[in-house]
């Protein structure tokens, strides 16, 4: 199966560029990972660990972890739905919300209905989405958090094969939202797939990395005058853009791939 990269990278932007719920999706998370930050920080939020004494490192180091809990818990949570949503997408389930122009029945409807019904659909997907994910949460998260300590075990041993690890085993959650697959399942599959195809996959991610790295110098240099931090800004770019668009980009590759035996 040939693997387009420019074909592969485009498709995925121009699925979320149509679709801005899968960036609205990754702002919503991107949001709630920094307030569940500042509210569990607290005063340690933005304060510099060099000036803390030896008890109040223990306290940011026990509450810093408890934030990127948190925070996990949650990527598990809206990965899996920005996954089903492009899946759906890319099938052609989102009827009227997928960009596409829908033919009015009755040339005297006004367009404020039917931009109320999108509007409805919209919010109805999303909906939809949670609770299809929820649904595969636990397996989702074991699958998550075994593929991590494998990931983890590689970078720890050379790097390299850490990184091998995490491109053969990156289809492990569209196994499961998509193909219903177990824990060890969608980890099999994952390998399966990926067969031969660890480099092409790294360079789509890299591409779409380094695009989302100018974009991101580009708007802090427009923004320098303003009062927020370049780190916020990429911050939510990274949330907001990346994490949609390279979700969306594997899906589509995952569902090309998923045909080979």
């Amino acid at each position: 199966m040939r693997l387009d990269l420019q074909t592969t990278v485009d498709r995925g932007l121009k699925l979320i560029l149509k679709n801005p719920k899968l960036m609205v999706i990754g702002l919503i998370f991107g949001l709630l990972t920094s307030i569940v930050y500042y509210l569990i920080l607290g005063a340690y939020a933005n304060a510099n660990i060099n000036m803390l004494s030896s008890l109040e490192l223990v306290f940011y180091f026990q509450k810093f972890f408890m934030s990127e809990v948190i925070k996990f818990l949650l990527s598990v949570l809206f990965y899996g739905m920005i996954i089903k949503l492009s899946y759906d997408l890319i099938r052609g389930r989102g009827a009227g919300i997928s960009g596409k122009k829908t033919k009015s029945k009755s040339k005297r409807r006004s367009k404020k209905p039917s931009s109320l019904r999108e509007s409805r659909l919209v919010w109805s997907s999303i909906v939809d989405s949670i609770g299809f994910v929820s649904r595969k949460y636990i397996i989702f998260l074991f699958a998550y958090v075994l593929s991590t300590f494998l990931v983890i075990g590689g970078l720890v041993l050379f790097i390299i094969p850490g990184i091998y690890l995490y491109f053969r085993l990156i289809f492990f959650p569209f196994a499961i939202m998509i193909d219903n697959e177990s824990v060890i399942g969608s980890l099999k599959r994952s390998w399966r797939v990926t067969r031969g195809k660890v480099l092409k996959l790294f360079l789509i991610w890299l591409v779409i990395v380094l695009l989302m790295v100018g974009v991101s110098f580009i708007v802090s240099f427009l923004t320098v005058f303003l009062p927020v931090s370049p780190e916020t800004i990429a911050q939510v770019l990274v949330y907001t853009l990346q994490m949609p668009w390279i979700t969306a980009s594997f899906t589509y590759v995952y569902m090309k791939m998923r045909r080979r035996r």
